[in-house]
């Protein structure tokens, strides 16, 4: 998935100069959108699962009016058939009509400002607390020091043999076929 207007998958890690120096008010404040905007895709899910209960229980009912209909209750048949199975959810519209205005008519629109306020303060950067977290955390523990993790987070420089050991891979290196 691709932030469209900032053409950075959402999953990126910034590169290091990615950095950006916020005054406390402005890192509270995207913090405070960012989790608000998760929760608004949460919600947009929610959403979606209910479109789906919605209709797989109006099959459940479709079905319910043949069996109906095959058992000789014609009347209470036509009632399913001709109110409720055309019937909207809310109103006259259906589930999906909810699903399509909510997603054009908020989440896109708040999720367009979020973007909008993340660009102007910190230059698109998503996530910046936990970025600033998961760096204290990791300066702590004394993580990063050069050449003991690589891109993935895991140690280049010591193996795990199969009962727990670390190696160096200095000590055991392996000539090879000359």
């Amino acid at each position: 998935m691709t932030d469209s207007d900032r053409g950075r998958p959402f999953d990126a890690e910034p590169a290091p100069d990615d950095d950006v120096e916020l005054e406390d008010a402005e890192e509270q404040a995207l913090h405070e959108m960012q989790l608000g905007i998760e929760y608004i895709y949460r919600a947009y899910g929610c959403l979606l699962e209910f479109h789906h209960h919605v209709g797989r229980g109006m099959n459940r009912m479709s079905d319910a009016e043949a069996k109906l209909r095959e058992a000789g209750h014609e009347e209470w048949a036509d009632r399913l058939h001709d109110d409720h199975l055309p019937a909207g959810a809310i109103g006259d519209r259906w589930t999906f009509e909810l699903v399509d205005e909510f997603a054009a008519e908020f989440l896109d629109e708040i999720d367009d400002l979020e973007g909008s306020i993340r660009d102007d303060l910190a230059d698109g950067v998503p996530h910046v607390t936990e970025r600033r977290h998961k760096r204290q955390l990791r300066e702590r523990a004394d993580w990063g020091r050069a050449g003991e993790r690589g891109a993935d987070d895991t140690a280049t420089d010591h193996e795990v043999e199969t009962d727990g050991t670390a190696t160096d891979r200095e000590d055991e290196a392996d000539d090879g076929p000359e």
